[in-house]
C-alpha cells in the first residue's frame, strides 16, 4: 500500500485551514467568499477541499476542483499563490452576511464562454494526458485514479455551465445567472 491509497481520507474540509491562515490574516478565513478562476463559482474557504499534505495546503473549488488558494510557511516566510480565485471576499468584523456588494468590473462579474472553453480545453488535456497512463498501466495509484475521475465531473459541470450559458442568452435572459451545478446534476453530460 502507497502512501497515495486513501487519497480520500486525507482530505479535509476547508476549515482545517483556519489555523494556518491565521498566522498570515487577523481574519477568520474559513468565511471569507472565494470565486475560482476556473468555472467562476463563489464559496466559502471552509466549502473547499483541502489537501494538507503536500508540501503547501492546497484548497481545491468544491464545483471543479482547480486550485484556487496554495500557502506555505517556510525559512524564507509565509506563501499566499491565490491564482486560482479570481476574487476573495475578506468580511471584518461587524460585517453583516447578506449586505455583500459585488467590486468586481462589469466584465468581471461571470465566467464568460471563453474562459470557459480555455478551462474545458486545459481539462481536456490532463484528461487525455491521464487516460494515456492508463492504457499504458502508468496510472495505478488511487490517488490518480480519483484525479481522471475529479477532471472528468468537472469537465461535465464545465460543458454544462457554458450550456446553461447559451440557453439562457437565447432566451433573452442574462446569462450571468447560470451557475456551475453540483456534480450529482450534470454527470455524463454529453457535448
Amino acid at each position: 500500500m502507497t502512501d497515495h491509497d486513501d487519497a480520500p481520507s486525507r482530505r479535509l474540509d476547508g476549515n482545517a485551514a483556519g489555523g494556518p491562515l491565521a498566522e498570515l490574516f487577523t481574519v477568520d478565513l474559513t468565511v471569507a467568499l472565494a470565486t475560482c478562476a476556473g468555472c467562476g463559482r463563489r464559496a466559502p474557504l471552509a466549502e473547499h477541499d483541502l489537501y494538507a499534505d503536500a508540501p503547501a495546503l492546497v484548497l481545491r473549488c468544491p464545483s471543479c476542483t482547480a486550485v484556487v488558494l496554495r500557502y506555505a510557511a517556510s525559512r524564507d516566510g509565509l506563501r499566499l499563490d491565490l491564482t486560482g480565485a479570481r476574487l476573495l471576499i475578506v468580511h471584518g468584523e461587524g460585517h453583516q452576511s447578506g449586505q455583500e456588494e459585488d467590486v468586481r468590473e462589469p466584465n468581471e462579474r461571470a465566467m464568460n464562454e471563453d474562459r470557459i472553453r480555455s478551462h474545458i480545453s486545459e481539462l481536456v488535456e490532463e484528461e487525455h494526458g491521464l487516460r494515456q497512463n492508463v492504457r499504458q498501466g502508468r496510472l495505478t495509484s488511487a490517488e490518480e485514479q480519483e484525479r481522471l475521475r475529479h477532471v472528468e465531473e468537472a469537465l461535465d459541470q464545465c460543458w454544462d455551465l457554458l450550456r446553461q450559458r447559451r440557453a439562457r442568452r437565447a432566451a433573452g435572459e442574462d446569462p450571468e445567472g447560470a451557475q456551475a451545478r453540483p456534480v450529482t446534476e450534470v454527470e455524463g453530460y454529453l457535448q
